[in-house]
């Protein structure tokens, strides 16, 4: 599989995380919503980038593995620009899995995201220093003693907004912006673009006949949004 280039991502970027549902879920992949329980630290949070995965369990859970742990200084090495991080925290829900610190020094590899479905402290710093962040709580508490690393650069999971757990592969596409945040395979990156482009360009014509006074009934009939997904996917 070749990764989709940052000409892929870019433009990504600029499609709204409502229509990238929308093509996901017409080509079949219907569990791409990160849960909303899931929430970013200010409400203009926004990045579009691709997946460092980072597993995680609460500290007894971690310990009675028999792999040999990792730790945040691992994901430090796989950091790079352009990188979103993605902690799957193991459903813990006691320490921070990141603070100030660890966060900066993603943000100096060029990290434009963080998500987990775990904890971080120190808010002030991740938001004065610009790297957009998601999480389900904010605590002072770190995560010594309770949790720790299991695993760097394998795939991970997260709460999904329909109770489907979200798969998340190295490489995958995190969008987030004002209303949520979505998943986009690797894999199908470049054909999600192309296809949210085509629904953008049928609403466009479909806010012109609402704009006129216009039926939106008979608008949707005539500017079939989704006509080219189905016919490709459902035949």
């Amino acid at each position: 599989m070749t990764p989709p280039d940052d000409s892929v991502i870019a433009a990504l970027a600029q499609v709204p995380t409502g229509v990238l549902a929308d093509v996901l879920y017409e080509m079949g992949l219907k569990h791409q919503v990160v849960s909303a329980e899931l929430r970013p630290l200010s409400q203009d949070v926004s990045f579009v980038g691709r997946a460092v995965c980072v597993a995680g369990r609460s500290e007894a859970d971690a310990t009675a593995m028999s792999s040999p742990l990792a730790t945040m200084f691992d994901v430090d090495a796989v950091v790079a620009a352009g990188s979103v991080v993605v902690v799957d925290a193991g459903d813990h829900r006691v320490g921070a899995t990141i603070g100030g610190l660890v966060a900066r020094t993603f943000k100096k590899a060029g990290a434009v995201g963080f998500v987990t479905d775990g904890g971080v402290r120190d808010r002030a710093e991740l938001m004065e220093m610009g790297l957009p962040s998601v999480a389900r709580f904010v605590t002072p508490r770190a995560a010594k003693g309770v949790w720790a690393v299991t695993a760097v650069g394998g795939p991970v999971t997260l709460p999904g907004q329909a109770g489907t757990p979200v798969a998340v592969a190295p490489g995958d596409i995190l969008c987030c912006d004002m209303d949520g945040l979505v998943v986009v395979p690797a894999g199908v990156a470049a054909d999600v673009l192309a296809d949210a482009s085509k629904v953008e360009d049928a609403e466009r014509q479909i806010l012109k006949v609402i704009e006129a006074g216009g039926d939106r009934r008979e608008a949707y009939r005539r500017y079939d949004r989704f006509g080219h997904i189905r016919k490709r996917y459902r035949g």
